[in-house]
C-alpha cells in the first residue's frame, strides 16, 4: 500500500544519508555545501566535529553559508543531526575540480611572469628552490617568488617585506589574493602615492603558493586536500606545512599539529622535516623579513602570535594586539589570537621578530570565484595597512671605521622573552625593532667587535669597533 511504500521510501532515504555519513567518514565526500539560519548557533559547532581545521564564523548568531571538507575519520554527527542543529546541507561532491575563476598552478605562474615581463623595471620571478640551495619538494617542484621593488635587479639596503600564500592546499584564495597583491603594487606604482612610497622604500617578496605540490593534486585529483605531498612511513600522503615549523612544533607546547601521520593537521616526523618548510626558513634566514603576511582561508579574521599555549610579554602582546586590530578594521574582520604554534608566523616571530600575522580569507575554502574576488577588493585595504605599518624602531649596523655592514645579535634589555627569541640585524646591517619606544635599551654585539649599548630612537646607526690589539712590553 502507500503508506509502506512510503515508509520504505523514507528507510531508504535514511540509508542515503547513513551512507552519505559513513563517506564522510571515509574522507570519499570531499566537499559538502552547507548553509544554515540566523541564531543557529549550534550549526558551526556540529560541522566542527566534522573536520578539525573548520573555524565557526566569527560573528555569533549570523546566518552563514560554506563548504566544509571532510577529512576525518571521527565523524561526530549524522546528517540528521546536522538538520537538528539548523545546518542545510546542500550538496556534496567528490573528486570535482575547483570553481570555474581560479587559477589552476601553471595560470599562476603564467600570470606572475607576465607581470614581471611587463614591468621588468619592478618586478622579477625568483626560483627559491635553486637561489637558496634547498632540495625540491617530493614532487620536484620549486618554491617561487615575486620580488617588487623600485631597482628590482639591484639587493639594496631597504626592509624586505613578505605576502606568503598557501601552506595549505585547498585554500584558493591565498594564491588568487598573492596575485592581485602583485598586480595592484605594479599597476598602481604610477598612480599611487602610499604604492610607491611601499615599492620604493622596500623590498616586497610574494610567494604564490607554499605548497607546489598539494596546489598540482588539488586540480588534478582531489579539491580538498590540504597537506603536502609527502609520504609518510605508515603509507598515509602529507604533512601539514603551517605546523611542522620549529618554534612550537612539539611538546612543552600543547596547541601544535597532531602526532598521527592520518590527521589532516600532521605535523611531520620532526619539526622542519619537510623541503617547503625549510625553503621559507632559509628564506627568512636570508630576508630578515620585517613584515610577514600569511594568507589563509577561511574565517574573516586576522590572527595574531602567539597562539594560547605560548605567551608573550605583556608589552609586545598588547602592541600585537593593537597593530592585528587596526588591520583587521580595515578588512572589516574580526582580530583573534592565532590558533596554533609550529606554524610560520609564530616561527617568523621567534626567529626574526617580524611583525607576522596570518588572514583566514572568506567564507569558504573554495567558494565561487566572484565571491573570491570580492573578498579580496575587502580586504585589500588592511593588507596595505599591513605594509605600511610604521617600524617603532630601525636603523642600520655598521663597521665605525669602514662604514661596512655588520650582522650583530640583538638582545633588548628591558623585555624579557621567554622562548629565547632571536633579534638581529641582516647581512646588509639593517635591523628592526617591533617594541614599545619606551622600551629602548638594546644591546649589540658580533663576532670581533666590541658590544655596545644604546637607547636607540625611531631611526639609528649603530657603529660598532674592533678592540685596539695589545701591545705586550718588553723589558
Amino acid at each position: 500500500n502507500i503508506s509502506s511504500k512510503v515508509r520504505s521510501m523514507i528507510m531508504g532515504l535514511r540509508v542515503l544519508c547513513l551512507a552519505a555519513v559513513v563517506a564522510l567518514a571515509a574522507g570519499r565526500v570531499t566537499r559538502v555545501s552547507i548553509t544554515w539560519g540566523q541564531n543557529a548557533t549550534r550549526c558551526p559547532a556540529t560541522v566542527a566535529t566534522f573536520d578539525d581545521t573548520y573555524t565557526a564564523p566569527t560573528q555569533s548568531g549570523a546566518a552563514g553559508t560554506g563548504d566544509v571538507f571532510i577529512d576525518e575519520s571521527d565523524v561526530g554527527a549524522t546528517l540528521d543531526g546536522l538538520g537538528a542543529a539548523g545546518c542545510t546541507v546542500v550538496s556534496t561532491s567528490t573528486g570535482v575540480p575547483p570553481p570555474q575563476g581560479y587559477h589552476n598552478p601553471e595560470e599562476l605562474a603564467a600570470a606572475m611572469a607576465a607581470l614581471a615581463s611587463r614591468f621588468s623595471d619592478l618586478a622579477e620571478v625568483i626560483d627559491l628552490t635553486r637561489t637558496l640551495g634547498v632540495e625540491p619538494t617530493a614532487g620536484s617542484r620549486s618554491i617561487f617568488a615575486l620580488k617588487i621593488s623600485d631597482n628590482v635587479a639591484v639587493d639594496e639596503a631597504e626592509q624586505n617585506l613578505l605576502v606568503v600564500a598557501e601552506h595549505h592546499a585547498r585554500e584558493l584564495a591565498g594564491p588568487e589574493t598573492a596575485l592581485h597583491v602583485a598586480t595592484m603594487l605594479l599597476e598602481e606604482y604610477s598612480k599611487s602615492d602610499t604604492i610607491r612610497t611601499l615599492v620604493d622604500d622596500h623590498q616586497i617578496y610574494i610567494v604564490w603558493s607554499q605548497n607546489p605540490d598539494g596546489l598540482a593534486y588539488v586540480w588534478s585529483t582531489d579539491s580538498n586536500w590540504r597537506k603536502n605531498r609527502q609520504v609518510n612511513g605508515d603509507g598515509t600522503v602529507g604533512v601539514d606545512l603551517n605546523r611542522n615549523y620549529p618554534f612550537g612544533w612539539g611538546p612543552p607546547f600543547t596547541c601544535g599539529g597532531s602526532e598521527t601521520p592520518s590527521s589532516s593537521t600532521y605535523r611531520g616526523v620532526e619539526a622542519a622535516s619537510e623541503p617547503e618548510t625549510r625553503t621559507m626558513i632559509a628564506f627568512q634566514n636570508d630576508r630578515n623579513f620585517a613584515k610577514v603576511l600569511d594568507l589563509h582561508a577561511y574565517a574573516r579574521d586576522v590572527r595574531q602570535n602567539y597562539a594560547a599555549c605560548a605567551s608573550l610579554p605583556d608589552d609586545i602582546d598588547a602592541m600585537y594586539t593593537s597593530f592585528t586590530a587596526t588591520v583587521a578594521r580595515r578588512m572589516d574582520y574580526s582580530p583573534v589570537r592565532s590558533c596554533c604554534t609550529g606554524g610560520n608566523i609564530a616561527n617568523a616571530f621567534h626567529d626574526h621578530g617580524s611583525m607576522s600575522l596570518l588572514v583566514e580569507i572568506g567564507t569558504a575554502f573554495q567558494p565561487p570565484y566572484a565571491q573570491t574576488v570580492e573578498e579580496i577588493a575587502t580586504i585589500w585595504p588592511g593588507i596595505i595597512e599591513f605594509l605600511s605599518l610604521r617600524i617603532p624602531t630601525s636603523g642600520i649596523v655598521v663597521d665605525g671605521v669602514t662604514g661596512d655592514p655588520i650582522a650583530a645579535t640583538i638582545t633588548l634589555i628591558d623585555i624579557r622573552f621567554e622562548y629565547g627569541e632571536i633579534r638581529r640585524s641582516g647581512d646588509n646591517g639593517l635591523f628592526f625593532l617591533w617594541v614599545p619606544e619606551d622600551k629602548n635599551r638594546v644591546y649589540f654585539e658580533a663576532p670581533g667587535y666590541a658590544p655596545v649599548t644604546v637607547e636607540l630612537t625611531t631611526r639609528e646607526t649603530i657603529r660598532m669597533y674592533r678592540p685596539r690589539p695589545q701591545v705586550a712590553e718588553v723589558e
